[in-house]
């Protein structure tokens, strides 16, 4: 695929760019309110301090009422301690996440 000849300046130069997107992204206000909201981790493969471990990705997914979804925040740790989850569910809400429906407990009887 031509990744093998690809100059560690241009790999750098782009990372940083990505950096940059990326702490964008985590730091946008939230607006308007999302009724529902999905919490997930999956984990992935990363190559850290050469060698490979496996750390959780938590990815929020906001539902509007009018059924847009959108995927409102992410955090990567390593793994899914529920301090973790309650940073980044506290996160959300100090972007401005509202609106959330509490969830029914008679749900799923």
């Amino acid at each position: 695929m031509g990744v093998e000849s690809l100059d560690k300046s241009f790999v750098s130069r782009l990372t940083q760019g990505l950096e940059t997107e990326v702490a964008a992204f985590k730091s946008q206000r939230l607006e308007g309110a999302y009724p529902y909201l999905f919490v997930d981790a999956r984990y992935e493969k990363v190559r850290r301090e050469g060698r490979v471990m496996s750390l959780a990705v938590m990815v929020a997914v906001g539902v509007r009422s009018d059924g847009h979804r959108e995927i409102v925040g992410f955090e990567v740790g390593l793994g899914e301690k529920l301090v973790l989850w309650r940073d980044f569910l506290e996160s959300l809400c100090m972007r401005g996440l509202r609106g959330v429906r509490g969830r029914d407990p008679d749900r799923g009887k």
